[in-house]
């Protein structure tokens, strides 16, 4: 019996999409099937991953960061689809487009583009497919559009991947991210007036590499604490750090919140995604949005001695693993 064959399809925003998608392509290969991964290959090089000679890159550049706002970003997308028939399935984050071009398509979604533009003519289009081929989709059940609850076959699981349980935060470190997808519109000299008021009560804080190579937002944030450092991304600092001022997307929100991490969300001139994920997790309390009130609460936090930090284990976890079973089984379903 030949081996399985998935086509992997994943849009290209930020690292969001591409973590998730390795975490749950690195579970499906080890039940012994290809996978064929079509993404960014130039953003691997950013992620930690285990290699496996059953999952396969191909270079894949969705554009999106750069056409979600055409008129025409529907048809754009679906042209730079590759010919995707010698696969048994296609598994697509966040790219509905591909069910134009399989009959056996597993979505990976808490949100559609075409929800969240503004300027879309071909909502309607893809709306029709969606209806039509009544694709499963799995999404987070903490940050899912409420929309997405509408769509006939809903699979809703918790954070793709694992938790940190073994941890032990000796200092106060904080994170100042806006994360690694395109922001046009990003205004990070507001935030200058919150680190202000927390910034000195921190042993280090790490900055963004947009906020570490801003010469005006360096200077003014070394003036409120001398410790400061370049932010890597890497599972050492992220076991350093015990607060957090981020973007929230959901990659890098997944990758605090999983070290125990204290969170507090900014979204001033971004998206409809990044204003309802920050609603949403301050909703569930798994992290606050980010203002004065929260803020002097904070301050008054790190006054304290002790150090403090948030013990997210009781949300649910391994999402990753989950998900590649559930595509495993659709395999199955669909070869009996």
């Amino acid at each position: 019996m030949r081996a399985k064959k998935i086509a992997y399809i994943v849009c290209d925003s930020g690292l969001g999409h591409l973590s998730r998608s390795l975490k749950i392509a690195s579970e499906i290969v080890k039940r012994n099937v290809n996978v064929f991964f079509f993404c960014n290959k130039k953003k691997l090089k950013k992620i930690n991953f285990k290699k496996n000679n059953n999952l396969k890159f191909i270079n894949f550049l969705s554009g999106h960061n750069k056409q979600v706002n055409s008129q025409n970003y529907f048809y754009k997308i679906e042209k730079k689809i590759p010919d995707l028939k010698q696969f048994d399935i296609v598994v697509s984050d966040n790219l509905p487009e591909a069910l134009m071009c399989h009959n056996n398509v597993i979505l990976i979604s808490n949100f559609f583009w075409h929800r969240t533009i503004t300027k879309f003519n071909n909502y309607r289009n893809i709306e029709n497919i969606l209806k039509q081929k009544k694709p499963l989709i799995i999404c987070n059940e903490y940050v899912s559009h409420s929309y997405i609850n509408s769509y006939e076959n809903v699979e809703k699981l918790g954070f793709f991947t694992d938790y940190n349980k073994k941890i032990i935060k000796k200092y106060h470190v904080l994170l100042v991210s806006e994360g690694t997808s395109c922001t046009k519109f990003s205004d990070k000299f507001y935030l200058l007036k919150y680190i202000k008021i927390v910034g000195p009560f921190f042993d280090k804080i790490f900055l963004d590499p947009k906020y570490f190579n801003d010469k005006k937002f360096y200077k003014f944030t070394k003036k409120v604490n001398k410790d400061i450092f370049l932010a890597k991304y890497n599972d050492q600092m992220f076991r350093l750090v015990t607060h957090a001022i981020i973007k929230p997307g959901l990659g890098l929100v997944t990758d605090c919140i999983s070290n125990n991490i204290s969170c507090y969300y900014f979204y001033k001139n971004f998206n409809k995604e990044f204003r309802y994920n920050a609603r949403k997790l301050d909703y569930f309390r798994i992290g606050k949005i980010l203002n004065i009130k929260n803020i002097i609460n904070l301050k008054n936090e790190l006054k304290q001695v002790q150090i403090k930090y948030k013990n997210y284990s009781s949300l649910k976890w391994s999402a990753h693993k989950q998900a590649a079973q559930i595509i495993i089984n659709k395999i199955n379903i669909n070869e009996k």
